[in-house]
This record gives structure tokens, C-alpha cells and sequence, in this order.
């Protein structure tokens, strides 16, 4: 189906919120009912238990001694020491994690002990070197001294900054730790001496926060980005700890003698209120939700009612600023899509921002601010449910790694949603997880909540989704091809991709069966920073399973467009494509299928049109590898892909970015990424072949077909995965003006592969992009047809005609099962015909109704049943932009066509300041303009009311 529309409201007022009295974070009530839970229930008792032991530790100082471990401003801060690793054992140390230094504040105050050799560093004593007052320099005695700026090797640009690793580390894993620990004790136990210690901590820091810069007193700002800010910390993590220091202050509140004193107004005005103001300035400003929930922290705790104000004004309705300030009013609409997932592009970091916004909107309700009724709320938290294919969460930008592994949300707050906000998914996950009873004290905010029921949860499950069929979430970008009774699956992202924790990845390819990525992401970079193996190989294009053209990464993040999804429990399918990410390409498509089964396998077409250098990049899990059928060349170790000469993850088509005094980032980087891949072997075959890796439990064949150069080589996948290489498989086609059209089969197998053979029916000289395959396996022969045309094609007694088609035939040659889109198929006396697509123009839309009424090209049939649509994805689609929906229920009305959709039709909202001919003016921070996202998008007022189409924004 192809009709016209999406829907964008403009709002000409801002929101407006209620105000109620201030009230404490925790009531007597919940603190007396977290007491009686502890006394009564071993696993509570045993979370109390884990406070406890962590902040006796902190009662064993001197308040004087206490005070001196706390460092003051003039101590610059760093979270890695050096992108080298250790001076000693490089980046060998980066097997113990990417923060592998051990310190022990307790014993070995001011020292970094290498996990690789057990030395120390820095090689002087600094904390002697502090008592002078930063002023003694004969202290900075031995080979590694520091005086807090770091030591720098001979010849070398970049320092290592021990002290300011260690000052980094102290803040962020035990002086603010200890503080809520103590503050948390003391509400478990009533016990003074644990809100004593806390308040030694935070009135030490209150003296020292004003003066904390992160911008003058941190390694990167230093020696990376002179504009990167914060406090003590960078300014993505400060609005964590200072929503630390804000729970832990609320926490003492309740200490004798506290409210009204001197040490009272000085942590909230020192500490608090600069905190406060930080993140209206911007020096505290983390992922979305992150510093809204240090505010909300913070309203909670100064008790004040005009601070609240300002806050929640603030948290509702500002908005053009830095897009991680948007109000919610703004927010919800314009960085969540449709089906919940955030603008982060990485499931990761998406789920930060339903994780922090139900913290904030749990702190805002004493408030008067319900942002619980909010639906995208509740859509947030059903998205991580639906996204999960074949186990797995698709590694998408910034997440996840080579191995197994599900993205979600806690049961803690899968508690605090069912709670807020109702719905059967949630109490599911509870009772999958066995959070009931005595299980339900999992963390410190559980011990505030009366236990729930398994009986009750059971009764609240019903009807919750299974998400078990193929889907595709089209607001996010994102398709998922899933098998029944949990075969293999697959999933291919298109979507839009932020530039900070997305990747260059447009059409990406995971394979998943049998509990393992048999097609892996690579996950999370080994830094997710401004760092060389980042930019040019782990976020870049050729790293991932998909097409690199002319030898350079994808050039944007432009969302790709759903041409069809079609499913039966026989098969999965989807086409998708993504031009806009190659402006040079005039196709750049990805028509994707998965037949279940017996003998499972998937059919992968890539089509590219346009360019003069194609290379399809596809590689296996973590796996011995072997090749069938495939003459190779003995392995090039010397050099790289990029050429003999060229060393590995040397930049050779920037080399700019290699020079010591290079002034752009390696962000800039749009290069090939060729110099990663390394120990290369080339063959070309005239007959299909095949690519296996396979270990003792599973394993995958790809077989491919003739007509372009293969290239097997060895990449490294980020090295907190613990593997030292993938092997890789390029198909690579040179010219001018290319048409490439490459096809693979992926055969997901447990003990060994099912095809006995895989044959095109097509001339490798055929340049119509149409690909026939002829499949042998053990049940019979399969068919599969894909056109970009409805050309008719004969093959002996079988006739095809279409966009896409599959047959079986059994061991007898008889059709045994068969489908078809836009098309027929004809077997002998055999034949399945597809009903005509119905095509349309958009009538009318109602956004509240989230329906769309279609004046139909054509009278409907008399037997079209339109009830037969729901569950069928129907794509809205213009010269500028298209969509696709599954649809919920479908009803004719004469020509017309009544579609209600199971999400929003709305994509986003901003608030007019001007209006001339033409033009709109906003200061709304509409993030995903850069893309074009919205161009096509149709124009309404805040009363519904149509204004026309968005051409550029």
C-alpha cells in the first residue's frame, strides 16, 4: 500500500504544570515500611546488610583525616590515564578492561598499580607533593613523576595522567559511592554517626565545588577538546553524582541539629544550588534524563519552593537549547520515536532515557507532575521487549558486543512501571523473573515497596505480547525477521543514527540462532570518544555487514525506506533501502529473506547502482573458519588491505589525521577503513562457494554466488570483547557507473549445513538487479525470485512474475508450499497469485484516533475482506519521505479505506515564534532535521488542522 501522509503538530503555547507542597524523597511511612521489610525478609536484610558494610568502612577516619582525602580543584581529573595503555605494558593492559588501574585509597594513597606487572605509578610520592602546596618540585623524584598534569614520554604528544586518573577514580568509585552509602545507612538504621561522616563529605565538597572546572582542570579538555566541560567530572557523569549528592543530603535531612545551620546552608548553596545552576548553564549536562534527574534530585531535597518551580518549569517547558535540555513537552515528542526508542540510534543509551525519565517523573509527582500519563512513556517501556530477536538485542551503534545478550530494563523499574503506568508486558517480565515474594528485594529501592504476589501477577499478565512474529519497528528503524518456535533470525536496521552513539551502518545484517550472534555486530567501541579505532573501523562502515562504496564510509545517517515486509509461518521477507546515505547511488538496496524449517536458511541481495567501488562486507561469529570451493591465495601478512605498504590502522587516505600536530578530529574521517583488515587472501570462483565458521555448538555456511572478487582477511573486533579477530569475507566489483547485484545464502546450522546445493537460474551478465536461486535440500528443492520490476521470467515448467516469490517443490517435484507479493507463480498445474496491492491517497487523519482514511485508487473487489489487512504493513510514502505501519484494524467505507495504527502518526511538535510566506520560524530543537527526517512530513496546527507539506527544514 503507498499513500501519503505523516503528521507534525506545531504547538503555539507551552505546557503548563500544577504545584503542590514539597515533600521529602522518603516519607516516615516508606522509611518505617523499608525497616519492617528488612526485618522480615533475608533478601531485604542482606541488601541493608551490603549498605551497611560498604559505610561502616567510612566511619573508621578521623572527620580531619576524611576531610584531607577529599580532593580540592587544583588536582585535574581524567577517566583513562592514555589511549596506550600503560607506559610499561601498552596496550596489553587493556585485556583488564578500558579503567584497568587498581588503586587502593585505604593503604596506597595516590598510586596506580599496573594489572599487567604490579608496578606503580606515579613514580613519586604525590601526596607529599600536595602537602607542600604544589610547590616542592624536588618531590617529583623517578622515571614516571607526575605533579598532577601528567608525565610525558620523550618524543611523545599525549601525556599519562596518573594523578588525574586517580583523582577521577576517588571521586567516582569512593568518595561518592561512600557518601550515599553512608546516607542510605543511616535511613536503614537511624544511626547518627553514619549522616555524621556523610556530612564531613559533603560539606568538604561544598567548599570545593564552586571552584570545580572540569574545562581547566581535566585531561581532555586539555589535550583533546578545549571546549569539553563539567565540574568534577566531565559533564555527562557530573549529573550523576550530583544526583547522588542530592539523594545523600535528603537522606540526613532528618539528623539533629542539621536543618537551619551553617553546614546546611552551605551545602545547599555551595554544593546544590551551583549544581543546580550548572545544569541551566550547561557545565552539568549529561544523556537526556540524566541531568533532569539530578534537578529533580535536587528540587526534592533544597525543599524550596521557588527552586521547585524553576525546575519543573524548566523540565517541562524549555526549549531551544542544547537538544539534552528540551523540555518534555518537546522531548517526548521530538527525540522519542513512535515505538519508543530514543534519537540515541544505540539500545544502550536509549534506554537511559525512559531509565532516567521514570526517575524524574517519580520525583516530580509530590510535585504535581504526572509525566506517568505521558504514552510515549509507556511506549518506552515496551520497546526493549519488542526489539528482542532471536534472544538478542541488535548491537546497534554504541552497545552490546560480539556475544549473547538482551538490552533491558531492570526489575525494579519494571516494578515502578507497572505501578505508574499498567500494562500486562510489565507484570510478565516481573513473573518471568520471579520478582515476587521474597525475590522482590533486588536493590535499595525495593526494600521501599510491600512485596508483590505471584498470583497477582499472573492475573496482571494476561494478554501481554509475545513479540514472536516478524516485525518492524518503523519509527526506530529497525526489522526484525523472526522463525517460529524460536529458529534463527535476523535483523537489519535502517534507521536514522545519531552521530554520537550511532554508527555509519545503514542496511547492517545480524544473524542469530541457536544462543549465539552467528552474524555479530561488533557492539560498543573499545572508547567511545574522539579515538582512531573508533572513527575509522568500529563505528565505520565497513565494519559492519553491509556495503561500502567508492572506499568510503557512509556519508550520513539518513534513515533508510521499507519498499515491503511480508510474512506466513513459511517465510520472512523485507526490502529496504538507504540512496540517501550514498548520494552517488541511484539504488542501494538490501531485499532480505528467512525461510525456517528443517533446514533453515536466508537469502541475502544487496543491489548497489551507482559508483565505481562496491564492497560487500560480511563476516562470522567468533569461530574456525574454512572455505569450500574457493582457490585462495597464500595469506598477505605483510601490510594490509589497504595495500602492502600500508601498516595496520595507518590512515593512508587522510594521512592528515596521522600527522602529530593535526588539528581535526578523527571524527572527520570518511575514509575506507582498509588499513584495518589484515592477513589478506584473494580467489575468484566461476561456480559458487562457500565461507564456514563454525565452533562446537553451532556454526553458519554463506555461500556465494560467481561474479565478483572475494577477499578473506582478519579484523579486530574491540578489544573489551576478549577476541583477537573475526575473519571477514568481501565481495568487491570495480568500474565506472556500476551495477552490482550481489546474492548470498546463509544457512544458520547446528551440527552441519542442510543445502545440498545452491545454483543461480540467471547469467551472471543479467544487470536487471533480478536474482533466481535453485536451492536442494534434504525435504526437496526451494525456489526464490526477486525482481526490482514485475518482469515475467520461465524456468522449464515454472513461471514467475513479481516482485518477490518463493516455492517448494517435494521429493516428488510436486509444489508443496509456496508465496508470492505483487505477483504469480506458476508450477505445472500449480498456481498462487497474489492479491493486487491496494494504492491510495491520504483523505483525512486523526491524530487522537491514530487513524488515516485513504481515498483508494480503486474500487475494492467484493471479496476483499479488509480484516485480512490487519497485521500487513502499509508504507506512507511520498516524493520526500516514506514509512511503514503494521496495521491494527482496517474498514471500508465505500472507496475509502479506514486504517487505525497501533502507534502515533504523529513525529514531532515545536512551538512557533514567527510566521511569514512560506516559512516557519522556530527556536524548538528539532535534532532529527540534520537528516532530513522531516522533509515530506505533512504540517498541522495545534488544533489539527492540515497546513500543507514540509519541504526543508
Amino acid at each position: 500500500m503507498k499513500y501519503t501522509l505523516l503528521c507534525f503538530l506545531i504547538v503555539a503555547t507551552q505546557g503548563v504544570f500544577g504545584m503542590k507542597s514539597d515533600r521529602p524523597l522518603l516519607s516516615e511511612a516508606q522509611v518505617r515500611l523499608a525497616r519492617e521489610n528488612i526485618a522480615r525478609y533475608p533478601e531485604a536484610q542482606a541488601i541493608a546488610d551490603s549498605i551497611i558494610k560498604a559505610a561502616a568502612v567510612w566511619l573508621e577516619p578521623s572527620d580531619e583525616a576524611l576531610k584531607e582525602m577529599i580532593p580540592p580543584p587544583e588536582i585535574p581529573r581524567a577517566f583513562n590515564s592514555s589511549f596506550d595503555g600503560c607506559p610499561a605494558h601498552g596496550k596489553e593492559a587493556f585485556k583488564f578492561g578500558n579503567y584497568f588501574w587498581k588503586m587502593d585509597p585505604w593503604n596506597r594513597p595516590w598510586k596506580l598499580v599496573c594489572p599487567v606487572g604490579g608496578e606503580e605509578y606515579p613514580s613519586n610520592d604525590f601526596l607529599a607533593f600536595r602537602k607542600s602546596g604544589f610547590k616542592d618540585r624536588s618531590l617529583l623524584t623517578g622515571p614516571f613523576a607526575d605533579d598532577g598534569w601528567g608525565w610525558r614520554r620523550e618524543g611523545e604528544k599525549y601525556k599519562h595522567w596518573f594523578v588525574a586518573y586517580y583523582c577521577h577514580w576517588l571521586w567516582n568509585k569512593y568518595l561518592v559511592p561512600g557518601v550515599l552509602n553512608l546516607s542510605r545507612a543511616f535511613v536503614l538504621t537511624g544511626d547518627d554517626r553514619y549522616a555524621r561522616k556523610a556530612l564531613v563529605i559533603l560539606d568538604r565538597t561544598a567548599e570545593f565545588y564552586p571552584r570545580m572546572d572540569h574545562n581547566k582542570q581535566s585531561r581532555y579538555a586539555q589535550e583533546f577538546d578545549p571546549s569539553y566541560t563539567g565540574k568534577i567530572l566531565n559533564a555527562i557523569w557530573e549529573s550523576l553524582i550530583v544526583r547522588d549528592f542530592a539523594e545523600s543530603y535528603a537522606n540526613i535531612r532528618s539528623l539533629p541539629g542539621l536543618a537551619g545551620s551553617p553546614q546546611a546552608k552551605k551545602i545547599e548553596d555551595s554544593l546544590l544550588r551551583v549544581a543546580m545552576n550548572g545544569v541551566f548553564q550547561g557545565t552539568v549536562l549529561g544523556n537526556y534524563g540524566m541531568h533532569q534527574n539530578a534537578l529533580s534530585a535536587i528540587a526534592a531535597a533544597l525543599q524550596d519552593e521557588a527552586a521547585s518551580r524553576r525546575v519543573i518549569d524548566f523540565l517541562l517547558n524549555f526549549t531551544g537549547g542544547p537538544y539534552e535540555s528540551e523540555g518534555t513537552t518537546f522531548a517526548l515528542e521530538n527525540y522519542i520515536f513512535r515505538d519508543g526508542m530514543a534519537v540515541e540510534s544505540s539500545p544502550g543509551y536509549c534506554m537511559l532515557w525512559p531509565s532516567e525519565l521514570q526517575e524524574v517523573a517519580r520525583l516530580m509527582k509530590p510535585l504535581g507532575v504526572s509525566l506517568f500519563t505521558e504514552p510515549k512513556m509507556q511506549v518506552m517501556f515496551q520497546a526493549p521487549s519488542r526489539m528482542i530477536v532471536g534472544g538478542n538485542t541488535p548491537t546497534i551503534g554504541d552497545t552490546g558486543s560480539l556475544f549473547p545478550g538482551v538490552t533491558d530494563f531492570t526489575t525494579s523499574q519494571y516494578r515502578v512501571a507497572l505501578r505508574e503506568m499498567p500494562h500486562p508486558l510489565f507484570a510478565r517480565k516481573l513473573l518471568d523473573r520471579g520478582f515476587y515474594g521474597e525475590k522482590c528485594f533486588q536493590s535499595y529501592d525495593d526494600l521501599f515497596w510491600p512485596p508483590l504476589q505471584e498470583a497477582d501477577l499472573k492475573r496482571l499478565a494476561k494478554g501481554a505480547p509475545a513479540y514472536s512474529e516478524t516485525d518492524n519497528m518503523g519509527g526506530y528503524g529497525l526489522a526484525m525477521l523472526r522463525s517460529p518456535l524460536n529458529g534463527p533470525a535476523a535483523s537489519l536496521y535502517y534507521g536514522w543514527a545519531d552521530t554520537s552513539h550511532g554508527h555509519f551502518d545503514r542496511l547492517f545484517l545480524e544473524v542469530y540462532g541457536w544462543g549465539k550472534r552467528l552474524i555479530p555486530d561488533l557492539g560498543y567501541p573499545q572508547f567511545a570518544t574522539d579515538n582512531k579505532g573508533r572513527t575509522a573501523w568500529e563505528s565505520s562502515t565497513l565494519s559492519h555487514a553491509t556495503v561500502l562504496v567508492d572506499e568510503q564510509r557512509q556519508q550520513n545517517a539518513a534513515k533508510g525506506s521499507v519498499h515491503f515486509l511480508t510474512s506466513s509461518p513459511l517465510l520472512s521477507a523485507v526490502e529496504l533501502s538507504a540512496e540517501d546515505v550514498y548520494p552517488q547511488t541511484s539504488l542501494y538496496r538490501r531485499t532480505t529473506v528467512l525461510i525456517p524449517g528443517d533446514a533453515p536458511y536466508l537469502v541475502d541481495i544487496f543491489r548497489v547502482w551507482g559508483g565505481h567501488s562496491h564492497d560487500y562486507s560480511i563476516h562470522g561469529f567468533n569461530a574456525p573458519f574454512s572455505v569450500e570451493g574457493l582457490e585462495l591465495s597464500p595469506v598477505r601478512t605483510k601490510g594490509t588491505l589497504a595495500g602492502e605498504s600500508v601498516p595496520y590502522s595507518f590512515l593512508y587516505d587522510d594521512p592528515d589525521l596521522e600527522k602529530p600536530d593535526r588539528t581535526r578530529p578523527f571524527y572527520s574521517y570518511r575514509g575506507s577503513g582498509y588499513s584495518y583488515l589484515y592477513n589478506i587472501q584473494r580467489g575468484r570462483s566461476e561456480k559458487p562457494w562457500s565461507a564456514v565458521w563454525k565452533d562446537s555448538e553451532a556454526g553458519i555456511r554463506m555461500t556465494f554466488l560467481p561474479g565478483q572478487e572475494a577477499v578473506i582477511a582478519d579484523g579486530k573486533p574491540p578489544a573489551p570483547n576478549g577476541v583477537e579477530s573475526l575473519k571477514y569475507v568481501l565481495l568487491r566489483a570495480k568500474g565506472s557507473d556500476l551495477k552490482t547485484t550481489f546474492a548470498a545464502v546463509l544457512e544458520p546450522f547446528r551440527d552441519a549445513p542442510k543445502l545440498a546445493a545452491v545454483e543461480s537460474l540467471l547469467p551472471a551478465s543479467d544487470d536487471t538487479g533480478a536474482v533466481v536461486l535453485r536451492l536442494v535440500h534434504p525435504g526437496g528443492v526451494d525456489y526464490v525470485f526477486s525482481n526490482l520490476d514485475s518482469q515475467s521470467r520461465r524456468f522449464k515448467n515454472i513461471r514467475f512474475s513479481g516482485r518477490f516469490g518463493w516455492l517448494r517443490l517435494d521429493q516428488n517435484g510436486k509444489p508443496a508450499a509456496a508465496h508470492v507479493l505483487n505477483g504469480e507463480i506458476e508450477a505445472g498445474d500449480f498456481s498462487l497469485r497474489s492479491t493486487p496491492s491496494l494504492s491510495g491517497r491520504v483523505h483525512s487523519a486523526s491524530t487522537g484516533r491514530r487513524q488515516v482514511m485513504v481515498e483508494l485508487d480503486r474500487e475494492p473487489g467484493s471479496d476483499l475482506d479488509a480484516r485480512l489487512l490487519v497485521g500487513s504493513t502499509v508504507v506512507f510514502a511520498n516524493a520526500l519521505h516514506n514509512t511503514g505501519y503494521r496495521i491494527k484494524s482496517a474498514r471500508l467505507q465505500g472507496k475509502r479505506l479506514i486504517l487505525t495504527l497501533p502507534e502515533t502518526i504523529r513525529v514531532g511538535k515545536f512551538l512557533v515564534e514567527k510566521v511569514s510566506p512560506g516559512i516557519l520560524t522556530t527556536r524548538t530543537s528539532l535534532y532529527l532535521a540534520r537528516s532530513g527526517y522531516y522533509r515530506g512530513c505533512t504540517l498541522a496546527d495545534s488544533k489539527g488542522g492540515f497546513m500543507g507539506r514540509v519541504d526543508d527544514i
